[in-house]
């Protein structure tokens, strides 16, 4: 069975880390595992581990990507196209039926927002300044914002990254106090 073109790009250029289900998963292309031969019935490449016993792998004339979880021996579908999953094709934003994203006073979430925050971790500072740096719909797609049927904003401070949660009924996102709307937002960064 053929490699990939895009898996071998990957591997050329050491970009062999992605974000998959919140879990980090690595590449590294494995052909022969024998437990697994004995489950999938056909030729098929195993691309990427996540270091707890589950597998991301394709199979031969098929396009999609399939996870196999080590616990329970079960395989699932990946939603995602092979290209996109390990970051060789640009993931657009997000449209589903998940509510956008609204602070406390009705107004909408968006890229640049100046806000206070609390973060768990630095309990002790009270309300930080902080900028939204990622909102699902408007943002291009980020795995580790949007999972488990559940979306995160992004926001950066001066030392501190925190996503959080956007409530999956009402869209609100708590704990968060908007400050004003930037007026040039933020551009994602050219790959």
């Amino acid at each position: 069975m053929q490699i990939p073109e895009c898996l071998k790009k990957q591997i050329k250029n050491e970009h062999i880390h992605f974000d998959y289900n919140g879990y980090e998963w690595k590449i590294e292309i494995v052909q022969n595992i024998d437990f697994l031969k004995e489950i999938i019935l056909e030729p098929f490449i195993v691309f990427a581990d996540d270091g707890h016993g589950n597998y991301l792998f394709i199979k031969e004339n098929d396009s999609k990507v399939y996870e196999f979880f080590h616990e329970t021996s079960e395989i699932f579908n990946v939603d995602e196209p092979l290209e996109e999953l390990i970051g060789t094709k640009k993931k657009l934003p997000s449209k589903d039926d998940y509510p956008e994203a609204i602070y406390k006073t009705g107004e909408k979430v968006l890229l640049g927002d100046k806000v206070k925050f609390k973060v768990w971790v630095e309990f002790w500072k009270g309300w930080q300044n902080g900028t939204v740096t990622y909102v699902p719909g408007i943002s291009d797609k980020k795995n580790k914002y949007e999972r488990n049927h559940l979306k995160w904003i992004e926001i950066k401070a001066k030392k501190v990254i925190a996503g959080v949660l956007i409530n999956p009924e009402t869209g609100l996102v708590e704990k968060i106090k908007f400050i004003e709307r930037c007026s040039k937002p933020p551009t994602s960064p050219k790959k």
